[in-house]
């Protein structure tokens, strides 16, 4: 529950009180589980004036916990600048503590309160402002280097990063909206992390200086994507390339493992050995779509349609290929978070950044898009099952913070035209996207 604040909104015309600076403090404690070392102690009395370090000291103390929550630097002060000087007496000559001031450290810490929501977009569109403002969005740098014919070299792929549409301008659309960003960043293109320890030097360097230059905008990092697709890399080999990237992680940043695509049984096995191999982590970015495209998930019962309900392929008819399951009730995350070692990786982060509908219907034709197949209410019960496993997980069991809907934003690749929840006017993705806006489900901290 957010915090409540005694006068909230402070106003201009009411002046700075202590209990202003206690009421933060005190719910900064509760959030950080133990007692900062502030100046004046827990409790500032309310005999001495109130000073600008008492702002400087919140705020830090904010930054520690986004920093540890993944949600990125905290914003600047309203103002402009951080205030300064001993105290807000008439004597004062530096800049004055404003009340915009006790609202900007309320409001850092009650989005902080608030965040925990799973409910999020790969690729968010910006522009349209029906979206929930506590959220995630995935973007992608998807390739980190890029091939020079003219060098005939393979060179840092900076406008990818940083250019007009790069990485670093999407997610200062989203994060000004208030979305938390993950960025998935590929080695090269279709090739999610080296093959080669000759090539780990260089890929950390460019990976590094990517998150330098998106860190004031994201601070969780993915490294690939679905390593077993992109690069038929195998589970040792990426275990070892993501192990040499993360010694050399850059501070105060989350860096995560890739999961394997969706559709075979191979790919648990390619998740359990890699999760057994890896040394070190901040949590893994896994996909779990509505069903792995097979043609029999059609002739499963009306129950398919519900993510909450188990819906394998023994409701239908044998499938083709039996290595290949078929689960049209998007239960399959459990799968894939039972290949994680509950004692090798206790309580681990669980980031979800692609989901969808895709796959009901068949696999030979086109209406197994969103837009064809997205039955009502699916969303809600989709989160309503992440949520439930949340509220019933063992202890060390992985925890999922997010559920990100593949994609909102089409713009620059119409292949996912079918998918963009921001295309409400095409088939069933109108009813997808009030389904996302309504879904209140959360995850909490």
């Amino acid at each position: 529950m957010p915090t409540s604040w005694t006068d909230h909104p402070a106003t201009s015309t009411t002046p700075a009180k202590a209990l202003h600076i206690n009421e933060v403090r005190a719910a900064i404690n509760t959030a950080l589980g133990f007692t900062p070392n502030w100046t004046d102690g827990a409790t500032v009395s309310n005999t001495i004036p109130i000073r600008a370090k008492h702002f400087t000291e919140i705020k830090d103390a904010i930054q520690t916990l986004w920093r540890d929550r993944g949600l990125g630097l905290i914003p600047n002060w309203t103002s402009g600048q951080e205030p300064d000087g001993p105290s807000i007496v008439s004597t004062h000559t530096g800049t004055p503590i404003r009340a915009s001031d006790i609202n900007d450290v309320r409001r850092w810490f009650n989005y902080y309160e608030t965040w925990g929501d799973l409910r999020g977009v790969h690729w968010f569109k910006s522009g349209i402002n029906d979206f929930p403002h506590v959220g995630w969005n995935v973007e992608t740098v998807i390739a980190l280097q890029r091939f020079d014919p003219q060098t005939q070299e393979w060179v840092y792929n900076e406008s990818a990063v940083t250019g007009t549409g790069g990485a670093l301008e999407r997610c200062t659309a989203a994060r000004n909206y208030g979305l938390v960003n993950i960025v998935r960043m590929d080695w090269r293109p279709g090739l999610a992390v080296p093959t080669g320890s000759g090539d780990y030097g260089a890929w950390k360097n460019n990976f590094n200086t990517a998150v330098n230059s998106l860190i004031d905008v994201a601070t969780i990092f993915i490294a690939g994507n679905e390593p077993n697709v992109e690069g038929s890399i195998s589970a040792a080999d990426y275990a070892s390339a993501f192990d040499y990237l993360y010694s050399y992680k850059v501070q105060y940043t989350h860096y995560l493992a890739a999961g394997p695509s969706v559709w075979s049984y191979l790919d648990l096995d390619w998740l359990s050995s890699m999760a057994a191999d890896l040394d070190a982590t901040d949590g893994f970015a896994l996909h779990s779509y509505g069903t792995p495209y097979m043609q029999w998930a059609q002739s499963c019962s009306a129950m398919c349609d519900n993510p909450t309900q188990s819906c394998s392929f023994d409701c239908a008819d044998p499938p083709p290929d039996p290595t290949i399951p078929g689960d049209a009730s998007f239960q399959r995350f459990r799968d894939y978070l039972a290949q994680i070692s509950t004692s090798q990786w206790p309580n681990v982060q669980i980031y979800l950044t692609e989901t969808n509908t895709h796959g009901f219907g068949s696999a030979t034709s086109n209406d197994n898009q969103p837009k064809d197949n997205y039955p009502t209410g699916w969303m809600q019960n989709a989160y309503a099952a992440v949520h439930g496993y949340n509220t019933n997980r063992g202890q060390n069991d992985p925890r999922v913070l997010t559920l990100c809907w593949f994609v909102d934003d089409d713009t620059g690749n119409l292949d996912w035209e079918g998918y963009a929840l921001s295309n409400t006017q095409i088939g069933n993705l109108g009813n997808a996207r009030s389904d996302f806006i309504s879904s209140t489900t959360s995850t909490g901290l």
